[in-house]
């Protein structure tokens, strides 16, 4: 009687350790939905040595119409983003006109490492930035 108690146990409770669930924060259930959720600041930023101060106001605004606004001081710029899936990863693609050479450290294809609604984390290679939720 006792192993099948624990026997029902375990076929009731183990399928759970096993089902990949996605983000699902207060109704927003994708990737997009985060990022379009607010205003986004550099939190950190390196690319070979600590940049964060270069980037430290800028600001970041994610449109639904797959727009991206870069704000910083005085200096204001619209790009386009959108998100990549393969198997292996998500990727967050950002796209600024070349001719801004203050937004030129934004313009990469970045490997999603980290997403929550306060928090994105972002690589490229030895380059890594975080976007902090305003």
């Amino acid at each position: 009687m006792k192993s099948a108690t624990i026997l029902a146990a375990l076929l009731f409770f183990l399928p759970s350790f096993f089902i990949s669930c996605s983000h699902i924060y207060d109704g927003i259930s994708s990737s997009e939905e985060i990022l379009q959720n607010g205003k986004w600041s550099v939190e950190y930023y390196y690319d070979e040595v600590d940049k964060t101060a270069e980037l430290f106001s800028v600001r970041l605004k994610f449109n639904k119409d797959n727009t991206v606004s870069y704000c910083e001081n005085s200096d204001t710029c619209i790009g386009n983003w959108q998100f990549v899936k393969n198997v292996r990863n998500e990727m967050l693609q950002l796209q600024f006109d070349d001719s801004h050479t203050f937004v030129q450290p934004l313009n990469q294809h970045w490997n999603l490492e980290d997403l929550n609604l306060q928090r994105v984390e972002l690589s490229n290679g030895s380059v890594h930035i975080i976007l902090r939720k305003i």
